[in-house]
């Protein structure tokens, strides 16, 4: 479930830079690939959507689109509220660990007794199935 929303956040994300770049391209009458300018302009939106889904929507509800979609969301272990504080600590700095050394910490969870990844260890969360 975990990996399914996941895969539905890449594909929103992708499908996000692919308007964005059409768009731009519309406009601009040019190439993205031949212009820094629109290529960085491309590249901002994509990390504002990306901040958007991953840090303001998971961080006010607990969930990403990805994860609303599925019907899973994050959960603070200790009870407490999670917040995009924590979000932020999860995603933008969680998800870089997990992916060192060939994505061990987004396999560890297969391992792991609470089904957490290295970035729920560093912000305290679980994933659960909603109800």
């Amino acid at each position: 479930m975990r990996y399914g929303a996941w895969m539905f956040d890449f594909l929103i994300t992708l499908i996000a830079m692919l308007v964005f770049t059409f768009a731009i391209t519309a406009l601009s009458h040019r190439s993205v690939v031949g212009s820094n300018k629109d290529l960085i302009f491309v590249t901002g939106l994509t990390l504002l959507m990306f901040l958007l889904n991953f840090v303001v929507l998971a961080g006010t509800g607990g969930q990403s689109a990805g994860m609303r979609i599925l019907g899973i969301y994050i959960m603070r272990v200790d009870g407490q509220p999670f917040s995009m504080k924590h979000a932020a600590i999860r995603h933008l700095i969680g998800y870089p660990l997990s992916t060192v050394l060939f994505f061990l910490g987004f396999l560890w969870i297969v391992w792991d007794p609470h089904q957490q990844a290295w970035h729920d260890k560093l912000a305290g969360t679980i994933v659960v199935i909603s109800r």
